[in-house]
């Protein structure tokens, strides 16, 4: 399981210290995971990307230190972040992202880890008013006229092939809405190596920008970057003995959750909210929201046996559970699966290779 509260805070190349700072955006921000799917239509290689491990280490957050660069409109500005340089519109603001690499779980179509590290996003619009649009953990919509060009080194691509050498093309084509993520939803992609190194990116948006900002990527040149190695999956949640009770403890979209098992049942704590549910039978499950007044991220509870290694739900990407040992309603031992939901809305439930199970939320 990869570390993420290793954080680089390193100023951009230019006279950073003069621009103004935008807020820091909140803790619990909800990691984004994908589907393993390749994007079809496209004699080039373009792959799905932008993802976090939430089997393995749950809702962590990705916080960003964004510097915003404003200047007199028609001027230009160039920018060095880790190994990518970029010329882009001085009134237009990049973010410095986070540089932790985190690992994907496989979900539930199996196959290798995937590797990513956050790189940058380039924005016709400050990301952090209002919109709160920081890739890959963007919440709200972009805005009307709005772009955005994110970047990101991988471990590898989805497509049987390699991605080509940089310089390349964008997509013509869109992620279309099967994609995960809000970042790929509708944005042309594009993958490729540089100096040793895999990278891809997405670019969103529409308007008479968005020339604008094709530009600014064709501008990126890459010297000495650094490559991202998949780390470990961990799918057993850290717990205790407490006082009998089998007790594990997280958080998520800023909401501390507790689960503390006994023999009828367990308890659920969501901040100060408690619920208590008596045990079932394999593959009953439960869906709570973490927030009073939003519809929005949940927790599923599902209750497997021990032979179960995989539970994911999928909806417009996957996102995978962690365990910890339970009872199911005859007193059988059982695994009791933890799976973070962002949003709200509907998918199907897969446990291993068995389902799909149609799953709802909240």
């Amino acid at each position: 399981m990869n570390d993420l509260e290793t954080r680089i805070r390193q100023i951009l190349d230019e006279d950073a210290t003069r621009a103004p700072r935008a807020e820091r955006l909140p803790n619990g921000l909800v990691p984004r995971v994908r589907k393993r799917q390749a994007r079809t239509g496209v004699s080039a290689t373009i792959v799905a990307a932008m993802v976090i491990v939430l089997g393995a280490v749950g809702m962590r957050a990705l916080l960003s230190d964004p510097v915003l660069l404003p200047a007199a409109e028609g001027s230009s500005r160039t920018s060095t972040v880790d190994a990518v340089t970029i010329t882009y519109p001085a009134s237009w603001y990049l973010t410095k992202l986070d540089q932790a690499t985190s690992t994907q779980d496989p979900g539930p179509d199996g196959g290798p880890p995937f590797a990513f590290r956050p790189l940058l996003e380039l924005t016709n619009f400050d990301p952090t008013s209002g919109t709160s649009w920081i890739c890959p953990l963007p919440s709200g919509r972009i805005p009307d006229g709005g772009v955005v060009l994110y970047v990101q080194v991988v471990n590898r691509t989805i497509d049987a092939d390699q991605p080509g050498r940089w310089p390349i093309e964008p997509s013509k084509e869109v992620l279309a809405e099967t994609y995960s993520g809000l970042c790929p939803l509708g944005a042309h992609a594009a993958a490729w190596t540089a100096d040793g190194v895999t990278y891809e990116a997405f670019l969103g948006g529409a308007g008479p920008d968005y020339e604008r900002l094709v530009e600014a990527f064709r501008s990126m040149s890459f010297a000495g970057g650094t490559p991202v190695t998949a780390g470990s999956i961990q799918r057993q949640l850290d717990w205790s003995n407490v006082d009998g009770s089998i007790v594990a403890t997280g958080s998520a979209s800023s909401v501390d959750w507790r689960v503390a098992t006994d023999e009828p049942g367990f308890t659920l704590a969501l901040g100060e909210r408690e619920e208590t549910f008596a045990w079932g039978d394999f593959g009953w499950h439960v869906v709570r929201p973490l927030h009073i007044d939003s519809n929005y991220d949940a927790l599923a509870f599902v209750l497997t046996d021990l032979g179960v290694d995989r539970v994911c739900v999928t909806s417009e990407g996957s996102w995978c559970g962690r365990w910890m040992p339970a009872r199911d309603a005859s007193g059988h031992e059982a695994r009791l699966w933890v799976i973070e939901l962002p949003g709200a809305g509907g998918g199907t439930l897969t446990l291993d290779d068995r389902g799909p199970i149609p799953i709802s939320w909240p």
